[in-house]
């Protein structure tokens, strides 16, 4: 695995930059207390693809600080975490000719957790599902004023799909929080808040883990490969259409709404990429909010083949594969941890929870195009209680 991942890195056509920042948290005590250091990487990360440059820096509102030194650390709920002034930054800009599509995603910082010693003893890495995560896009106003805007989160890991797994060691999965793209005109410039935080459902079970998350910047120039457009209808199984609806992908990395007739246009989706047999990103979230706040959620794959096309998977598997952890299940079917968990009711943390004889998938999508960005139109239906069917057309 570890071959086939270098050969992919080593293809020109993408540019990849990793580590972007690092957060670590070094045992949780009993009482929460906690020494937390962020650190970040020095100077700015250029990488050159013929005529693409996109330059990635992590910086702060103190640039000159590599960590923030945090005790008596708490759990938080949602809106704690949110408010808390702790945070990185993430400034990307493209300098280059050539616009650029990124993935930035999330795991464990196994670099750093691997150089730790004198780990105490039996101590773990915080479950993913402890581990909570939001961003913010940072603007400035006309008064130039800077304005933090919520564009993703709070998720924890076990809620993101995952981008790539490691076949030997599911620590080193990376998970997909958000995509977009960036042009390149006159130093077209995006900047990012980053908050973590422990969840406030932790238990003291995790009272002697390790809080090690890293991130990585993942991008390409935008001609490498085919994006893809579609044209949608939301309605319900009577076919009276949905207005007024949020449809989101992927923690609102393209979130739109439906008009009076039902109707949407999502643009600019990438396929999964294959390098060597193994699969990169292509799992998406889709969530659903109608105008009355009611959420309906469910995961897609998007693939790039010779024929347009949509299939739905929800089966029961038996599990070829001795001791599968849940976090390989929901690669190999393109959901997500939390999903599978809930579905075969498992109340045990994933980590120390392996997949055994039978489970249930939870129904996902695979999506189909081809060499034309043209999707055609996805028509979703929507229950009582659930996403009843996607169709292509």
């Amino acid at each position: 695995m570890k071959a086939k991942i270098k050969k992919w890195l080593r293809n020109p056509k993408v540019i990849v930059v990793l580590s972007v920042f690092v957060l670590t948290m070094a045992t949780i005590g009993v009482s929460y207390s906690a020494f937390l250091s962020v650190k970040t990487s020095t100077g700015n990360q250029t990488i050159t693809t013929g005529t693409l440059n996109v330059t990635y820096t992590n910086t702060s509102e103190n640039p000159q600080d590599e960590a923030i030194q945090k005790t008596n650390m708490q759990r938080m709920d949602d809106d704690e975490g949110l408010k808390q002034s702790d945070a990185r930054y993430i400034f990307i800009q493209n300098s280059g000719t050539l616009p650029a599509n990124y993935f930035l995603t999330v795991g464990y910082d196994m670099a750093n957790y691997n150089k730790l010693e004198n780990k105490k003893e039996g101590a773990e890495l915080t479950p993913l599902e402890y581990i909570k995560i939001a961003v913010f896009e940072q603007t400035t106003s006309e008064d130039g004023e800077k304005v933090n805007n919520l564009i993703a989160g709070p998720v924890t890991l076990a809620d993101l799909t995952v981008y790539s797994a490691d076949e030997t060691d599911d620590k080193n999965n990376k998970y997909l929080l958000l995509f977009d793209s960036i042009n390149a005109v006159e130093d077209a410039t995006k900047t990012y808040v980053v908050k973590t935080w422990l969840s406030a459902e932790a238990t003291s079970s995790v009272s002697k883990s390790y809080f090690y998350v890293t991130s990585d910047i993942i991008a390409e120039a935008a001609e490498t490969r085919v994006t893809y457009n579609f044209t949608g209808k939301l309605q319900n199984s009577d076919g009276t259409a949905i207005k007024d609806a949020t449809i989101s992908i992927q923690n609102n990395s393209k979130i739109v709404k439906t008009d009076d007739a039902g109707n949407f246009n999502i643009e600019g989706l990438l396929p999964a990429m294959v390098q060597d047999n193994v699969t990169y990103a292509g799992a998406y979230n889709l969530d659903i909010i109608t105008s009355d706040n009611k959420v309906y959620s469910t995961t897609f794959t998007l693939n790039k083949g010779e024929t347009q096309s949509i299939t739905e998977r929800q089966e029961t598997q038996t599990n070829s594969q001795a001791n599968m952890k849940i976090s390989t299940a929901a690669y190999i079917y393109g959901t997500t941890i939390n999903k599978i968990k809930e579905l075969n009711n498992i109340n045990e943390l994933s980590t120390n929870y392996p997949l055994i004889n039978q489970y249930k998938v939870p129904k996902t999508y695979i999506i189909t195009g081809t060499d034309t960005e043209d999707l055609g139109t996805l028509t979703i239906t929507l229950g009582e209680d659930d996403i009843t069917s996607i169709a292509l057309s």
